[in-house]
């Protein structure tokens, strides 16, 4: 698993264990959800993805994601887990990028130390007068959601600003106004249309609406 979606799954996973999910298939939720992501992440690699978005070009993309789903998890409920799982995952990178521009903006220090690219990036930021860390925090440059970050240095910070939760839950003016940006529209857009995609296929697998977003409320959930 990339360490940020392994510190949710020891934060919050590992809450939900009892009696209506045993460790084993948790575990094999998150261990799915963080497959998705490489599925997610391979699936934006290709070239009419890269030009127009995953959100605008998307031939296959539900079907495949639907396959990988169902490779090595043949329980439904597992299944319907793991997009649980995925939901709150890409929604949790939301609350990462809140996290590093309130960082950015209200401890330097610490941004500079801990969670920028290198510091010569950082410096660079603070040079151009930026609000926001598109150097040094390359999600701002990409547009690309932090969950589905591969590098392991750059996904274990996402996964120390999720853990310390600097914004707790308040939205810094300067992320709102980069949302408007070319990059920050694509975060939205392209993070908005998975959350829909995991929604409906969750719907498909079992019938029924389920939120994608509530790992609090999964043991009450019953298929």
């Amino acid at each position: 698993m990339r360490p940020f979606t392994k510190a949710i799954f020891e934060r919050e996973g590992k809450a939900i264990v009892g009696s209506r999910w045993t460790f084993d298939q948790v575990q094999q939720a998150y261990e799915k959800a963080d497959d998705l992501l490489n599925y997610i992440s391979e699936y934006k690699t290709l070239g009419p993805v890269r030009e127009k978005g995953i959100d605008r070009c998307h031939p296959g993309f539900e079907d495949g994601l639907s396959i990988y789903l169902a490779k090595g998890v043949p329980n439904k409920a597992v299944q319907s887990l793991s997009l649980n799982v995925l939901g709150h995952l890409l929604e949790e990178g939301r609350r990462v990028l809140r996290s590093a521009v309130w960082v950015y903006g209200n401890l330097p220090d610490t941004f500079k130390n801990e969670y920028a690219s290198s510091k010569q990036a950082f410096s660079r930021d603070r040079f151009f007068g930026r609000n926001i860390p598109e150097s040094s925090f390359s999600p701002f440059r990409t547009g690309d959601n932090p969950v589905l970050i591969q590098d392991e240095k750059l996904s274990q910070k996402c996964a120390n600003l999720y853990l310390k939760a600097y914004s707790k839950g308040r939205i810094p003016i300067y992320y709102a106004a980069w949302l408007n940006s070319a990059a920050g529209d694509k975060f939205s857009c392209e993070t908005s249309w998975l959350e829909k995609v995991v929604a409906k296929l969750n719907k498909k697998l079992l019938g029924k609406s389920i939120p994608t977003h509530s790992l609090t409320s999964m043991k009450q959930n019953t298929l």
